[in-house]
């Protein structure tokens, strides 16, 4: 799983820095400047998205470009390691939004267009099983994840707007 875990690594990482330039062009000198409460979570998410394109993307085309080997002679880099720890700050991002999902109002659930979009879904569903069936691949596991996710969040919503 190696190999594939490293593709996930970089795939999150251009994610993490796609979020970060759009909240820059969004915000600009307020990305970084304000009330501390809101910036401070800004600033936490610039120190590990640096240290990560430092740490995945810069150190190897550095150490590449020296003649020096990852495992061999390569300098104490147990700092920059140190800041992946940050990357477990995330988490508490994704905490903070399932706050604010908790507090919400869900009452959007029950109206027509999110009734027709499931609907879309699992119809779209029923034709990816057909095609699943006819053309087997390894694709079709990260569709039905894909779908997982979809109806889980569903779920989770409709039984948040029932009081569960």
């Amino acid at each position: 799983y190696a190999p594939l875990l490293k593709i996930a690594d970089h795939v999150f990482m251009v994610w993490y820095v796609f979020e970060l330039t759009v909240k820059f062009v969004l915000h600009q000198r307020g990305l970084v400047c304000g009330k501390i409460s809101v910036v401070w979570w800004n600033w936490l998410d610039l120190v590990i998205v640096v240290s990560g394109v430092v740490d995945m993307w810069l150190m190897p085309i550095i150490l590449a470009l020296a003649g020096v080997g990852h495992e061999t002679g390569a300098p104490n880099m147990s700092a920059l390691r140190t800041l992946r720890l940050c990357r477990l700050f995330r988490v508490f991002r994704f905490l903070k939004l399932l706050k604010v999902f908790l507090h919400s109002d869900l009452a959007w659930a029950e109206s027509a267009w999110f009734q027709a979009i499931m609907s879309c879904v699992i119809a779209v569903n029923a034709l990816v099983m057909s095609l699943e069936l006819d053309y087997p691949g390894p694709v079709w596991k990260w569709v039905e994840n894909a779908f997982l996710v979809i109806y889980f969040s569903e779920l989770s919503i409709r039984m948040k707007r029932q009081g569960y």
